[in-house]
């Protein structure tokens, strides 16, 4: 018997290591749009979590924001091959969950397409029956709007779900959602999850198998 009957996992970070990538798409944005301006080390690591919008509002306060995402978007689509790559085991964990019956979705700040694009490029997309992407929501994480809507696709109380994620976002969605949650310690960004109440801490995503059968 299994101890979890929907798993939901952020993406980037989490199933496929996007960092280098969005570090060098930030950069040549910066360098197009503030060339005199010097990103720090922990200014890119604030970058992972907050959607495209948030940061460069802050950063670009005036210029055209949707054309700086449109130029950030751009070069991440003719740069993902190069610079991204999977998580150790992440198609073996996902398959084997879904020949656990466990449903699985993902809850993301990025934009669907681009979503889909890192999960096919991986072969994930056959074990993923549910997307929310930044579009899907009008609260982002930590708001838990998106982790709600997984609960009310799947018809699975929040007590039988276990939220997986790599930053604070990640954690204070399934948090405040009532799921369980599960911080992954690979993540570069770092421990992030300890002064939060989450539940399982991962060294590795095949961790995640022992968890969902409570062993």
């Amino acid at each position: 018997m299994i101890k979890y009957k929907l798993v939901l996992f952020d993406l980037d970070g989490t199933l496929i290591d996007t960092d280098k990538l969005i570090f060098m798409s930030y950069l040549h944005v910066f360098k197009k749009y503030r060339p005199d301006y010097r990103v720090s080390f922990n200014e890119m690591l604030s970058f992972l979590g907050p959607t495209l919008m948030e940061t460069f509002k802050v950063y670009f306060p005036n210029l055209n924001h949707d054309e700086i995402i449109e130029e950030y978007r751009k070069y991440t689509m003719e740069n993902h091959f190069k610079f991204v790559s999977a998580f150790k085991d992440a198609e073996s964990v996902l398959k084997e969950l879904k020949s656990l019956g466990v449903h699985i979705g993902i809850v993301t700040s990025k934009r669907k397409d681009v979503a889909i694009y890192g999960l096919k490029q991986f072969n994930l997309d056959q074990y993923v029956e549910l997307l929310i992407d930044c579009n899907d929501v009008k609260k982002y994480k930590p708001d838990p709007e998106g982790v709600n809507k997984a609960l009310e696709y799947f018809n699975v109380d929040k007590e039988d779900t276990l939220m997986v994620g790599d930053s604070q976002s990640d954690m204070l969605a399934g948090i405040y959602a009532g799921c369980k949650v599960a911080a992954v310690d690979y993540s570069i960004k770092g421990k992030f999850y300890i002064d939060l109440p989450v539940n399982y801490v991962i060294k590795e995503l095949k961790d995640i198998i022992q968890i969902v059968k409570g062993e």
